[in-house]
């Protein structure tokens, strides 16, 4: 959003400054090298008797604070400050839409204030500077991505006796874009039962702006295993774009309407030849029109692949797109490729975690700081799941004959304090076996396909992790161990088990490992 200071009181200069800055800031804006704060321009005639003067910014419910003047050259020009540490995490983990105010200053007086929303992790802001940043909703390492696109090329190398997809697109085959974007598309219809979902923008009275959820693959393939889901236009061009950049193409994200709104449509497209290209947004209606035609860009509704009325086959999909050209002459694009380091700053975004997850990770640690404790123990973990009131844990306890709120208060009655004996202290580092419990929960939620940590994913770390506290905790509190395993295993089976013949461990196995005694070194392996 482009602001002035034209007609304001109080501002340290007479002349008008102008800056642009994020009205809508999430998790895919910070990955773009974005911080809310984005430029800052003047008159060239501005006094430079005020050369002196710094101006700064800052948003006090993150921590941001940046600032500038004339006698350091940075007007006019972009500004990239550091961001606050930690902001990643806090924006990864936001749930809802939460207000900020963006705070302008001056010699220690704040002469604008200006709202801002703090968005959630897979929201995307619809603000032009902000556009690139549809790039970070583009998964190509994603495991399901990488399972579509395998699956689709060995489809089409057994139905054609052909090279696998890869092959030919790094073979530099002239026809490699095109068969390879029909290879997906056509297994996509064969294999996938996927609904159309109509897209729910959202305008943001706080700050007035707009932004939109963009479905990652866990929420647009809802059920991994049966390939069932559902998905507007941009969730699935961004879904097809994943699948083609991990095959090596370079796919763009078409968008209809005006630039600085929030967009009609989105579809598909693919530059036919995989050269360089510097520029991550193409706008210019009629040059892209012409690349079109001459077959530079294909170009593909991605919507054709979902059930009902709107399905089509794989070239009147590529027909509807090419029509959206005579249709309007507000179309522009994101260049994938041109958007990814080293030419630009936008990477995929990284694994997230479930809202009851980050709850329950933020839980743990605020367990640690009120206990002045140095370090986060899985049973913080466990604590978090508690607190967090998540569905399948308080299911879960409950059918094992105890409650959540029973086991938090276990946890919290048996927890020694630290030194300080007060709250404020902070929890520098995860012990061993907490960090394990966390990176279990990550590779169980790999190995089901999924772009996030799910409630279950983490319970089966927990429930299966080393530590030894764990068991006592739920002895203790009237769930047995094995009967938490067990209960949980009949309903969410152990990840892998989809696919693999896998069966749990007996409980005679686990039992004679618990009466194992591991030594005094165990107990202390929790707190090192």
């Amino acid at each position: 959003m482009r602001i002035t200071t034209a007609g304001l009181v109080n501002t340290p200069f007479d002349q008008p400054i102008t800056y642009h800055y994020l009205p809508a800031y999430g998790y895919s804006a910070y990955i773009s090298g974005m911080g809310p704060v984005l430029k800052i321009e003047t008159d060239d005639s501005l006094d430079q008797s005020a050369s002196d003067t710094v101006l700064q910014f800052k948003i006090s419910e993150i921590g941001y604070s940046t600032s500038t003047s004339w006698k350091n050259g940075l007007l006019g020009l972009d500004v990239f400050p550091e961001l606050p540490e930690g902001l990643d995490v806090y924006l990864e983990r936001l749930t809802t839409p939460t207000r900020a105010t963006l705070e302008l200053q001056s010699v220690n007086k704040t002469f604008v204030k200006l709202p801002i929303t703090l968005i959630p992790c897979w929201h995307w802001p619809h603000s032009r500077e902000a556009r690139i940043s549809v790039a970070a909703h583009v998964l190509p390492g994603e495991e399901m991505i990488q399972r579509i696109a395998n699956a689709a090329s060995a489809t089409y190398t057994k139905k054609t006796g052909s090279s696998p997809l890869s092959d030919l697109i790094g073979a530099g085959k002239p026809d490699a874009a095109r068969t390879s974007m029909k290879a997906v598309y056509d297994w996509l219809i064969e294999n996938t039962s996927i609904a159309y979902d109509a897209p729910r923008p959202v305008f943001d009275e706080w700050c007035k702006a707009s932004y939109q959820e963009i479905r990652p693959p866990h929420r647009l393939i809802t059920h991994p295993w049966e390939l069932q889901g559902a998905a507007n236009c941009l969730d699935m061009t961004v879904f097809l774009a994943s699948v083609l950049e991990a095959l090596g193409l370079k796919p763009l994200v078409f968008f209809t309407g005006g630039i600085e709104e929030a967009p009609n449509h989105g579809f598909l497209g693919c530059w036919r030849e995989r050269t360089h290209r510097f520029r991550p947004i193409l706008t210019g209606h009629r040059a892209l029109k012409e690349r079109v035609e001459r077959g530079e860009i294909l170009v593909l509704e991605s919507t054709g692949v979902c059930q009902g009325p709107r399905r089509l086959d794989f070239e009147a999909a590529q027909k509807r797109s090419q029509d959206f050209f005579n249709k309007t002459d507000e179309i522009h694009a994101v260049d994938i490729a041109a958007a990814r380091p080293p030419y630009g700053a936008v990477r995929p975004m990284l694994i997230p975690d479930e809202p009851v997850v980050r709850q329950a990770y933020g839980q743990a640690r605020d367990l640690a700081d009120e206990f002045a404790l140095k370090h986060g123990e899985t049973i913080h973990i466990l604590y978090g799941l508690c607190a967090a009131k998540g569905e399948i844990t308080s299911w879960l306890m409950a059918s094992c004959g105890s409650s959540a709120e029973n086991v938090r208060e276990i946890i919290a009655r048996h927890l020694p304090r630290g030194k300080s004996g007060g709250k404020g202290a902070v929890s520098r580092k995860d012990t061993r076996n907490a960090e394990i419990c966390r990176n279990t929960a990550r590779s169980n939620a790999r190995i089901a396909g999924s772009s996030v940590v799910r409630e279950s994913d983490l319970l089966w770390a927990i429930l299966e992790n080393p530590s030894r506290n764990v068991g006592r905790i739920l002895e203790a509190a009237g769930c047995p161990h094995l009967v938490a395993i067990e209960t949980l295993h009949r309903r969410f089976r152990r990840p892998g088990e989809m696919t693999e013949s896998r069966t749990l461990r007996s409980a005679t196995d686990l039992g004679r490992e618990s009466e194992q005694d591991p030594g005094p070194e165990a107990d202390q392996e929790e707190r090192r």
